[in-house]
């Protein structure tokens, strides 16, 4: 194999390499972006049954 080739390769196995690792960063942010959401609905949920314990209280 020339020297040539062996660089191809060598570029494309790192090409490879990098482009699983954008993937896998990618699926830590969309895992990441889904919590973020979750906790934001469970926030939510907490707020309105906080205001409406407020509301009743003021009966």
């Amino acid at each position: 194999m020339s020297e040539t080739e062996r660089s191809y390769h060598a570029n494309r196995a790192r090409a490879e390499h990098d482009l699983a690792r954008v993937a896998a960063c990618k699926a830590v942010a969309d895992a990441h972006a889904q919590l973020s959401l979750l906790h934001l609905a469970r926030l939510k949920e907490v707020d309105e049954l906080c205001e409406g314990t407020m509301l009743r209280g003021r009966r």
